[in-house]
C-alpha cells in the first residue's frame, strides 16, 4: 500500500495492484488549463503533466504540445473501465494526433515517491507473480528535487545524455518522461521494452545512464523510486 508519514498520524490505503499510462501527441502547444480532467474516480494516485525537454545547462523546459497521464488503481478492472472510457475522462485525447496507451501490472518496486502532493512516503504496490508469457517489461522511475543545485544540475545533463541515445536503443518501443502540472508531485521516466534483458543493458550495463545514475547520491536529490511492470496491454492509435 501507499503510506503517508507525518509526526503525528499514518494514513494508509489499500495497495494499488494496476497502473494506466496514457501520453498524446498534439498538433501545437497546448496552454495550461487546455487539460480540465482530474483524477479519476476510484484511483489511488493520479499524476498529469507535460513531456520535458533538458537542456545541455541540465535546465528542463516543458513540451507543451505532448502530455501524459499515469494513474494508480486498486484493481485490474478498474484499470481497464478507464482505459475503455478514457476520453470521458480525458476529452482533449479527442484532438491528439497520436495517443500511446496501457494496462501494467507491477511486479517489482522500491524507493520514496510523492505523487498524491502530501508528504512523501515509501512505495508499495501489490506485486503481480513474474511471467515468462508476459516477456515485455514497463519500467517507471521518478525523482523528487530538493532545488536547482549542482546536483539537480548534473541529474538534468544526465537525461540530456541519455535522451540524446535512448530511442537508439535495441529492445525500446516506447519512452517518455512526465513534469507534472502540480509541481508538489515527483516527476515521471516511462520506458517499454521488449524484454528485462533489454532493460538491463540500457540501464546499469550502458553509458550514459550507467554514470548519470551516480548523480542521485547529491542532496539535491531527495528521494527517487523505481517500479518494474508486465504489460498486459499497450497500443497506438
Amino acid at each position: 500500500m501507499l503510506v503517508y508519514l507525518s509526526r503525528h498520524k499514518v494514513w494508509k490505503s489499500p495497495m494499488p495492484n494496476a497502473i494506466t499510462i496514457i501520453n498524446a501527441r498534439f498538433e501545437s502547444n497546448l496552454s495550461a488549463d487546455s487539460d480540465q480532467s482530474r483524477k479519476p474516480a476510484g484511483a489511488d494516485a493520479h499524476v498529469a503533466g507535460t513531456e520535458v525537454d533538458w537542456a545541455p545547462t541540465g535546465l528542463p523546459k516543458r513540451r507543451r504540445n505532448v502530455r501524459s497521464w499515469v494513474t494508480f488503481w486498486h484493481d485490474e478492472a478498474s484499470a481497464s473501465g478507464f482505459l475503455a472510457n478514457r476520453h470521458t475522462w480525458i476529452p482533449i485525447l479527442s484532438s491528439a494526433t497520436k495517443v500511446s496507451a496501457g494496462l501494467l501490472l507491477p511486479y517489482a518496486s522500491y524507493g520514496d515517491v510523492n505523487w498524491r502532493g502530501r508528504s512523501p512516503a515509501p512505495i508499495a504496490l501489490k506485486h503481480t507473480p513474474k511471467s515468462p508469457e508476459l516477456s515485455r517489461v514497463f519500467a517507471i522511475t521518478s525523482i523528487g528535487l530538493g532545488g536547482l543545485g549542482p546536483g539537480a544540475l548534473a541529474f538534468g545533463q544526465g537525461n540530456y545524455a541519455i535522451r540524446n541515445v535512448i530511442r537508439e536503443q535495441s529492445g525500446l518501443e516506447f519512452e517518455a518522461q512526465v513534469l507534472p502540472d502540480d509541481q508538489k508531485l515527483d516527476p515521471l521516466n516511462m520506458s517499454l521494452w521488449s524484454s528485462e534483458e533489454a532493460l538491463v543493458n540500457f540501464a546499469y550495463r550502458s553509458e550514459p545512464h550507467r554514470s548519470a545514475m551516480g548523480a542521485k547520491d547529491h542532496p539535491d536529490l531527495l528521494r527517487g523510486s523505481f517500479t518494474r511492470c508486465h504489460v498486459k496491454s499497450f497500443w497506438v492509435e
